[in-house]
């Protein structure tokens, strides 16, 4: 049988006298709780499914100490039912503003969000108490993942990223012993080979280069104010990320050189 009197912080000093006195009042209604003269002790009892009567007696000198004991289990009692109601699912949205404030990188995040997305928000597993995952359903899950999705090493571990840190953040809490997740390597053999590219793929021929930049000079000659022109003609030479090219300053140009300091990241809602 599951007793849960309580709703209230685990903390016994963060609780109120009207809530210690509810629990008190709930408790001596499923069990007897008195006074002996014999041994000038407070009695009661707590749930103990080991026990053949499935109580176990508490005794205590003092009326106080036997609260604070009886207010303890239950107080433990409502931690762990919580604990096991906890999934990756209810969880995420809380991970999700921890991670946030830890990167404070709102690309990186909206990254993050595609990849719970693609790979777990209709995935079961996201939706088991994540006490209940053992090492080898991890491991057997995150296998699958990769073969079905033929799934290349940095895919598998930018899609990992979720489930591994989550857990992290629960043992970081106190609300899981351990990490399950982080006990198990994968075989490297099981990742999608990355085939590289060929060279016409990625980068301009010569003649395609001449075209676009002949291109980008014409049409910055006839609208001066269009710098978009310019920016092609000037990336060719320099090679930046669009957020280094967008971000350049005047200041950046010291003594014939080009200092790259920055970069413009684009911020999502």
């Amino acid at each position: 049988m599951m007793y849960s009197l309580v709703s209230a912080p685990a903390d016994n000093e963060d609780m109120t006298k009207k809530q210690r006195e509810n629990i008190i009042k709930k408790h001596m209604e499923q069990f007897t709780t008195k006074y002996y003269e014999s041994d000038r002790r407070w009695h009661s009892f707590l749930p103990d499914e080991s026990h053949p009567r499935k109580m176990k007696p508490i005794a205590k000198r003092k009326w106080e100490d036997l609260e604070d004991v009886i207010i303890a289990y239950y107080e433990e009692q409502e931690q762990t039912n919580k604990r096991r109601k906890v999934t990756l699912r209810t969880l995420y949205p809380e991970w999700f503003a921890y991670k946030w404030q830890d990167t404070n990188n709102s690309g990186y995040m909206n990254h993050i969000d595609v990849e719970w997305k693609r790979h777990y928000e209709h995935d079961p597993i996201v939706d088991r108490p994540v006490v209940e995952l053992t090492t080898l359903e991890l491991k057997n899950w995150a296998r699958n993942k990769i073969i079905t999705g033929k799934l290349t090493k940095k895919q598998y571990y930018n899609m990992a990223i979720i489930i591994r840190q989550s857990l992290e953040y629960l043992v970081e809490l106190g609300e899981l012993p351990c990490n399950h997740f982080a006990e198990f390597k994968i075989n490297s053999s099981l990742f999608t080979p990355v085939i590289p590219k060929e060279a016409q793929q990625e980068v301009f021929t010569e003649a395609e280069e001449k075209k676009l930049k002949e291109l980008a000079a014409s049409e910055f000659g006839e609208h001066p104010n269009r710098t978009d022109a310019l920016v092609v003609l000037i990336n060719f030479s320099l090679g930046l990320r669009v957020g280094e090219l967008v971000a350049l300053k005047w200041k950046d140009l010291k003594d014939s050189y080009l200092h790259i300091r920055r970069m413009e990241q684009k911020q999502y809602e």
